[in-house]
């Protein structure tokens, strides 16, 4: 699936793929939201359902401008069942349908959750987006590793795509290696001391593993552009 990040796709061998895992790694100062938002925007225009683990650091009021100006109507993508924000850190309101708050209400269990969403979203392929260490209040590291292996196994479809996103600064060394691990494509992104962010394909079964790009951000849709550094070839690191 393409990323519709003009540069992302060529360094990605096309884009993301479909039925598999793609984990977003991101120092704490290079922003990979562009990135989701961009995925997001493309999963919907594909008629895809949106599970968003929001992260911790993208308040409901930012998340809710972007997901109306890129995607739709957020009041009407949850009444549809075209959108599902499991909200482990509680911070957003829980007075709209399919806004499920794992930390507030037992029955709002992760478990519980996914077998909500899945039987809602009827027969669309998903799109999810997991913010690990938003998880971290609610599931420890081996509840964690379970339910991602649990949810693979009882409710995903084959065109099922998932996004993981997470500081791995953040992470103890074992939990953050288990989803390196299971990714089927690992992305990674960074601001050096000049203030310039970068990316590099560090898994990847198609594109230039290994290769690292320039972030640019533009004033037009997508907002964003991955570029070959000065002088190095499509294989350089």
């Amino acid at each position: 699936m393409s990323t519709g990040i003009p540069g992302l796709d060529q360094l990605m061998g096309g884009g993301i793929v479909r039925g598999g895992t793609l984990l977003m790694e991101h120092d704490g100062q290079a922003s990979p939201h562009s990135i989701l938002t961009n995925l997001l925007a493309r999963a919907s225009e594909e008629d895809m359902a949106l599970t968003i683990v929001p992260p911790v650091e993208l308040p409901p009021k930012r998340l809710r401008s972007i997901i109306d100006e890129r995607i739709g109507d957020m009041e009407e993508l949850l009444a549809d069942d075209r959108l599902f924000l499991v909200d482990f850190a509680n911070i957003w309101e829980n007075t709209k349908r399919n806004v499920f708050k794992p930390q507030e209400h037992d029955t709002d269990n992760p478990a519980a959750v996914l077998r909500t969403v899945d039987d809602r979203r009827g027969d669309r392929p998903m799109f999810t987006a997991l913010n690990v260490e938003a998880q971290l209040p609610v599931l420890d590291n081996d509840e964690l590793r379970q339910m991602r292996f649990w949810e693979e196994e009882n409710l995903y479809q084959p065109e099922d795509t998932t996004m993981y996103l997470y500081n791995p600064d953040t992470l103890s060394d074992e939990l953050a290696a288990f989803y390196r691990n299971g990714a089927w494509q690992n992305l990674r992104t960074w601001v050096n001391d000049n203030g310039l962010q970068y990316i590099k394909l560090k898994k990847s079964p198609s594109g230039y593993m290994g290769s690292t790009r320039l972030v640019e951000y533009v004033t037009d849709e997508p907002y964003m552009r991955v570029q070959r550094l000065p002088g190095a070839g499509d294989g350089d690191s």
